[in-house]
Formats: C-alpha cells, structure tokens, sequence
C-alpha cells in the first residue's frame, strides 16, 4: 500500500460513524463467547457445591460408622475379657455351638 493510499484509507476512518459490518460480528461473537463462558462457569459451580454438599454428607456417614465400629470393637474387646475372667485363659469358643476348647 502507498503512502497516499494509506493516507485515504486513515482519513476515511477518521470520518467514519460507524463499524464495519463484519467488525461488528466479531464484537459481537466475543461476547457471545464470553457469556457462554461465564454461563458454563456459573454450571460447574453450582454442580461442585452439589457435589460437595454430598461429599460433606457421606464424610459425615463415614464418621458414624467409623465411631459404631470402633465402639463395636471396643465392646467385644471388653466381653472377650469378661469370658476369660469368667472360664479361664488360653481358651478357645467355638462360634457355631459355645462349646469351650481348652
């Protein structure tokens, strides 16, 4: 391009009123774009505090029964040492009759 061809073409758009057509379809599409992307954000937030308010849930469900079973094993652990008290050490039940093995 010339000097003088460069010199028109800055000249009519000094004096221009308005965009180019297509100039203002790429305005356009970025904030399309952008609008999308803040759509899609906004989803996955929301889908992540779901998410994580079931993940809190399930935690606390996991607490609970962490805490029965370790409850549970303390209970045996004491019952066990009540039946040796009671019959002796060095013994051995068996589970499907009662029976004591010495």
């Amino acid at each position: 391009m010339t000097k003088q061809e460069q010199k028109q073409e800055n000249e009519q758009v000094e004096l221009a009123t308005k965009i180019k057509e297509e100039e203002l379809e790429k305005l356009k599409k970025f904030d399309v774009d952008v609008r999308s992307l803040i759509q899609g954000s906004g989803k996955l937030t929301l889908e992540r505090v779901t998410t994580n308010l079931r993940l809190d849930s399930l935690n606390s469900q996991l607490d609970a029964i962490e805490d029965t079973y370790k409850t549970l094993l303390q209970d045996r652990e004491t019952y066990v040492k009540d039946l040796i008290a009671k019959y002796g050490s060095g013994i051995s039940i068996n589970p499907d009759d009662g029976s004591i093995i010495r």
